[in-house]
């Protein structure tokens, strides 16, 4: 939020929102709420997207993504609206990119550390283990998986 207040002091409008299941957006209890990766881009990336345009039309829209927020991008319906993105720290998303013991690590995280909290718990709770935000499980396990990098490939 620093940034999006150095930016609104400077004269531009900056959106600050959160994914569903997530920081201020999250209304309701964690445990087994349904969420699914892509529906942040099909949903929340979109709306704020179109409550931008239709709020302020007559201005330009650029897009500055962080992690999941640059990496989703792709996937919004409505990105012909948008004039220019800049994205921050996206990562490459696999644990086999990394060097050894590193990759180690991350595959050992992705693979048996996600899936058994987040299921054990009925969410991940990062916040809880040093690990970044609270996510639903099912955005948890779209993230950490195969199968979801292919689909996020082939969307």
């Amino acid at each position: 939020t620093s940034l999006a207040s150095h930016l609104s002091q400077n004269g531009y409008i900056a959106v600050v929102f959160d994914f569903r299941g997530t920081g201020g957006s999250l209304h309701w209890s964690l445990h087994n709420f349904r969420c699914h990766i892509l529906e942040w881009a099909d949903k929340d990336i979109a709306g704020v997207i179109n409550w931008v345009s239709v709020e302020y039309k007559s201005r330009d829209i650029f897009v500055i993504g962080h992690s999941m927020g640059g990496k989703l991008m792709g996937f919004v319906p409505n990105h012909s609206l948008i004039k220019g993105m800049i994205f921050i720290c996206i990562g490459g998303g696999n644990w086999y990119n990394y060097p050894f013991p590193n990759n180690a690590l991350y595959a050992f995280l992705w693979h048996i550390l996600i899936p058994c909290i987040s299921s054990l718990a009925g969410y991940f709770p990062g916040s809880k283990i040093g690990m970044g935000n609270d996510i639903p499980k099912d955005v948890a396990l779209d993230w950490r998986s195969e199968e979801h990098t292919s689909e996020l490939q082939s969307h």
